[in-house]
Formats: structure tokens, C-alpha cells, sequence
């Protein structure tokens, strides 16, 4: 009976490796156990029933050949099997199990399950998960309205984050820090496969070894040797993530999947700038937030570089993994000594391909939760089948960084900064009074407020200081160029240039607060032009030497207000750009001399003379 028990026990364990077993031992498997069946069936069975067969076809020497070829082909079957359960040892054994399934110390040589009987802790999660499971999501057949499509587009979109597949012999693998140890424990529950660890660096390993799973997660979009550079810039989020499923597409599945996979959440709500950020290569990312921003159009995001720190030594650049490690190819692993440290350097560099799409900014992150996980407070509790599409931790850190749904609504609801582009679309074809806009401005909050049930929030959004509503008028004319604004006596009168006026009152005229009754006005505008007279600088050039001079503040000379006065200057040509289709910061300004005259009344020499008597 124990002799029974132990070979199902080696049958299953061949069955859970199937996939790790190389094709040709199969096929010799075959070639020499039929030989040997055939040799041993003329040697040892009965020669009567052969008789006439052998007393033919054979002579002594002839079955003395055929004897040896049968014990040739019995010896090189049991090779075989011993080759193939020293593979599955051997596999065990790197990954810290034995053959129950059980944890391995490498040093002591010996199970170490026994130890996790006095802390669960960590032998738990291992416990709780299918670990024998023989079926996958995969390679089962599913209708078209299936909600495992769900579950399919999560596991592919980590598996391209952090997954590895090989065909020669069929793997696919995954790791994971031990505090988002539940992760493989979601995708296993959808392949199977077996997770094992912690490790030395307190990291898990899922690993399964089927060929038709392997086979079907090709054809579903995981690509092999996809952290390769020149394979890794050709990839893009699989087709059938467009497919959709009870009313939605895949694509917040596939997402939260590669973001389970290779993201992370960063900043603080308090200071404004709370980011969710990923880390793939240039063109996946471009096609992934494309997917995105049309499932939540308006999404603000950018693409920068990653950095990553790297040993320097002579002519070779290792990078540098967790304490101090680097991967020498064909010596594995290295922890860098002292005497290394002397030879070489550490420098951060941007990573050759690797770039990061951010979604930052306290209303971007709402909208991209509120999207990602389906607004809703539980969704890492939340199942399709009895798998989970979501890793907790990383969940669970947004939410309490910004708040429950409740909060998340409120601090998505508008205030009168966000109806302005409303604002500017609905002015009529006429002149509006500052009062007036203020009024059409907080009319339009009230009904957006109102068509999402916050308008307790309007006292608390409305526009309340005229000061800056003005002022942010004015970044709405002179950087945005979607309001045109006149004097007449001490009223300002604003139209849109997206719905203008064309008869302008002859008593209107377009002010710029450069002159005063008592002559020229000290402000950073005036500053400007004497900085500029008989020069050509640049944005950052124009900062830097209005910092230089002292002459305001440095509350006061913020990167804002300066670009709102050269945008001023601009707008009334007394500045010129040597490139306006540039951006701002690229392009280098100068003075339009031929307007100072009308502007000052004086030309260049004597108003170089008189803003330096000022501004000193």
C-alpha cells in the first residue's frame, strides 16, 4: 500500500511539471520502451509460442544481440525517469520546497514547514491558495459575456508587468515582495501553478509548468523575453482587451492588472500632489493612456524617463538591484564589497528604454481611482468566481490617503476655477461687466453642483474674492488667449474671442498698467522691459535676473506672475517672441523699440534711464 501511495505521489508530481519536462525525453521515453517491449518479448516469453519465428529469423548470437538491445533500452527508460524526477527535485529545492509541498532550508538542507507551525503568519497565505489545482482560466472554454474575460485581462495585464513565459521548457513565473504576497496568490487562483517562499530577499515566486496554458497565454498577448529592449518597445496592450463585458471594455481590468504589476502611488493629498504612476516602455505606454483618456476623457498625464542607479567600473555598467547587488551575466548574482565601491562608482542614469506614465494632481488621482477600481470603497474584496482582481495593499494605500467615497466626491466637484471654460462658452456676442461674469460663473457652478447632488458645497465654491477672479481672467486673455478685456473709465469690459463682438465702442481701449498719473508704475512688468532693452533672453534668463536685482520680493517673482507679465508685454507687442509657436520657456524675447514712444513717450535711451532711476 505504501509502495502504491508513493508511486501516485511521484505520478503526481510528473503531472504538476509537465510542462518542465524537455519534449525529446518523451519521445526516447516512447522509442526505447517499445524497443524494449518488443527485445524482452522474444527473450522471456514463452519460446514455444515464437518457435517457428525464432527458428527462423534468429540464431544464438542474433538473441544474445537482442537481449543486450532489451537491456539497453530498460536501462536508458529508467535513466530517463530518474533524469526527469531529479529535474523535479531539483526545481523543488531551488524554489524552497520539498516533494509535499513543503518549505526547504537551503543552508540546513532540511523542512523547515515545522517552523511556520509556531508562526503561521506566513505559511498561511500558501495554505489558503489552490496549490493543487490542475485547471486555469485560460485553457477552459467560456461564453462571450463570461465575467473570467474580467479576470483574463487582469492576469495578462500584470503578466506583461511582472511576468515571464518560456516555451523551451514551458514556464510561466512571477515575483512579488512578500507585503504583496496576495497578488500570486490572485493570479495563481486563475493559472494554478504553485507559489513558494519567502526567499532570502523576502520575495514570493509563483511558477506554472503546462504547455497548453503556455500556449493559450501567447495567443493571448504575454510575449517572451519581453524585458529585452528591442522586443519590450514593440510591445502594445492586446486586442481583445477591447472586447465588452457587461456593459464595460476590459481595459480598467487590464490596467489595474500591469499597474498590480509594475505601479505605484506616490505624494500627499494635503500638499497636491498625490500621482499614480507605471513603468513600462514609450510606445505601450503611449497606447495604454490613449485606452485610458478615452474611458476618462480630460485625464491629465505625461511620460518622463525612469532613472535607475548603476555600478560604473572601467568600461562596464551593472544595474544596481536592492543591498547593494548586480547581475553579472554567466556569474549570476554579486553583493558589491568595499574593494568593489573603490574600483568602481554608483551613478543614477535614466534607464535606456523604461519610461513612467504619471496621472498626478489631486483631481487627476481621484478620477483615475475612482476609474481604475469602480469607485468603490471594498473592491479588493470584491470576486468574480472566487478570484479577487486587485492587490489589497496597493489599494488600500490610495484609499487612505485620499479618502473615502464620500470625500472623493466632494473633492471632485467643481468650484468656479473649473466652470470658467463653461463660462467663456456661454458669453453672448456682447461686452460683460467683472460683476457680470461673476454671476454667469457662479450660475453655472450651482447647476453642475446640482446635477450631482453637492450643492450644499456652492457657498464653499462659489467665487468669493473679486481680486482673484480677475486675475485669473487674465491668464484666461493673455496665456490662453480666449477673453479680450478693455478700459473704460475704471470699468474693465471682457468679451470671448470664441462667440466676439466686432463693433468696438470707440470710448473702449485695451489697457496695461505700465503708467500712472504720477508717471511710470513700479511693478515686474516695468522691470521687464529694462531688462530687456538691448538684450535677448529667455524665460528662465528674464527669472533669474529679475531674482538678481532685488528689487521685489521673492514671494512676489513666482514663476506665475512673471510668465502672466511677459504674456501682458506680449499681448501689446511691446515684447516680441523670436518663435511664438514655441512654447513659452523656448522662446527668447526682446523689446519692440518702435512701440515704446507710444507706450512711454520717450524712446529707448531715456527710458533705460528713467526705469534704472526707479528700480534701483
Amino acid at each position: 500500500m505504501h509502495h502504491l501511495n508513493k508511486k501516485f505521489r511521484i505520478h503526481n508530481r510528473l503531472s504538476d511539471y509537465s510542462g518542465l519536462i524537455p519534449h525529446y525525453y518523451i519521445k526516447v521515453s516512447v522509442v526505447f520502451t517499445l524497443l524494449g517491449i518488443a527485445t524482452i518479448s522474444v527473450c522471456v516469453l514463452d519460446p514455444f509460442i515464437f518457435r517457428e519465428f525464432i527458428s527462423v529469423s534468429f540464431n544464438s548470437s542474433e538473441r544474445l544481440i537482442i537481449a543486450l538491445i532489451a537491456f539497453i533500452s530498460v536501462f536508458t527508460v529508467l535513466r530517463i525517469i530518474r533524469d526527469i524526477l531529479k529535474l523535479v527535485e531539483d526545481w523543488e529545492k531551488e524554489n524552497n520546497q520539498d516533494s509535499k509541498g513543503n518549505f526547504y532550508d537551503k543552508k540546513n538542507e532540511k523542512s523547515i514547514t515545522n517552523l511556520f507551525d509556531k508562526d503561521k503568519e506566513h505559511y498561511r497565505v500558501l495554505e489558503s491558495s489552490p496549490v493543487k489545482t490542475k485547471k486555469d482560466i485560460f485553457t477552459m472554454k467560456i461564453s462571450n459575456n463570461n465575467a473570467l474575460w474580467r479576470v483574463r485581462a487582469y492576469v495578462i495585464g500584470f503578466l506583461l508587468a511582472d511576468g515571464t513565459i518560456r516555451t523551451q521548457p514551458y514556464e510561466v513565473s512571477a515575483t512579488q515582495n512578500e507585503r504583496d504576497k496576495d497578488i500570486l496568490i490572485n493570479i495563481q487562483n486563475a493559472l494554478g501553478g504553485k507559489v513558494v517562499g519567502p526567499d532570502e530577499e523576502n520575495k514570493f515566486h509563483l511558477k506554472a509548468y503546462k504547455k497548453e496554458l503556455i500556449l493559450k497565454l501567447l495567443k493571448f498577448g504575454m510575449v517572451k523575453a519581453h524585458s529585452k529592449a528591442e522586443i519590450a518597445e514593440s510591445i502594445h496592450p492586446p486586442n481583445f482587451i477591447m472586447r465588452t463585458i457587461l456593459g464595460q471594455s476590459l481595459v480598467r481590468d487590464f490596467v489595474r492588472g500591469f499597474y498590480d504589476g509594475d505601479g505605484w502611488f506616490t505624494g500627499s493629498y494635503s500638499r497636491g500632489d498625490t500621482s499614480f504612476r507605471i513603468l513600462g516602455p514609450l510606445n505601450f505606454l503611449d497606447s495604454l493612456k490613449n485606452l485610458i483618456l478615452n474611458e476618462v476623457p480630460g485625464l491629465t498625464s505625461f511620460i518622463t524617463n525612469e532613472r535607475k542607479q548603476y555600478f560604473i567600473v572601467k568600461d562596464q555598467k551593472f544595474q544596481l538591484f536592492s543591498k547593494l547587488t548586480i547581475y553579472k551575466r554567466g556569474h549570476g548574482y554579486h553583493r558589491l564589497t568595499p574593494s568593489d565601491l573603490e574600483k568602481g562608482e554608483i551613478k543614477t542614469l535614466d534607464h535606456p528604454w523604461l519610461k513612467i506614465l504619471h496621472f498626478g494632481g489631486n483631481i487627476n488621482t481621484n478620477r483615475f481611482f475612482n476609474w481604475l477600481y469602480e469607485d468603490d470603497d471594498r473592491f479588493d474584496t470584491f470576486e468574480i468566481k472566487g478570484m479577487r482582481i486587485c492587490g489589497e495593499r496597493k489599494f488600500r494605500k490610495v484609499l487612505n490617503e485620499i479618502g473615502d467615497a464620500k470625500f472623493r466626491r466632494e473633492k471632485l466637484s467643481p468650484n468656479w476655477k473649473d466652470v470658467l471654460y463653461d463660462t467663456i462658452l456661454q458669453m453672448k456676442p456682447r461686452f460683460y461687466k467683472t460683476l457680470e461674469l461673476i454671476d454667469l460663473s457662479n450660475s453655472i457652478l450651482w447647476h453642475k453642483l446640482d446635477s450631482i447632488n453637492l450643492t450644499y458645497l456652492y457657498d464653499k465654491n462659489k467665487v468669493q474674492n473679486r481680486d482673484k477672479f480677475i486675475e485669473k481672467l487674465k491668464f484666461l486673455e493673455f496665456l490662453d488667449n480666449l477673453l479680450i478685456s478693455y478700459r473704460s473709465g475704471r470699468d474693465n469690459y471682457y468679451q470671448s474671442k470664441l462667440n466676439p463682438l466686432m463693433d468696438i465702442p470707440s470710448h473702449f481701449t485695451r489697457y496695461i498698467d505700465l503708467i500712472e498719473r504720477n508717471g511710470i508704475k513700479r511693478n515686474i512688468k516695468n522691470l521687464i522691459v529694462l531688462i530687456l532693452i538691448g538684450k535677448s533672453l529667455k524665460l528662465n534668463d528674464i527669472i533669474s535676473e529679475l531674482r538678481c536685482r532685488n528689487v521685489f520680493h521673492k514671494h512676489t517673482l513666482t514663476p506665475k506672475n512673471i510668465k502672466l507679465s511677459i504674456a501682458q508685454l506680449k499681448s501689446f507687442d511691446i515684447i516680441i517672441a523670436d518663435d511664438d509657436r514655441k512654447e513659452l520657456e523656448k522662446q527668447r524675447f526682446i523689446i519692440n523699440t518702435s512701440v515704446l514712444y507710444r507706450v512711454y513717450n520717450m524712446n529707448a535711451i531715456l527710458l533705460k534711464e528713467e526705469l534704472s532711476n526707479l528700480l534701483s
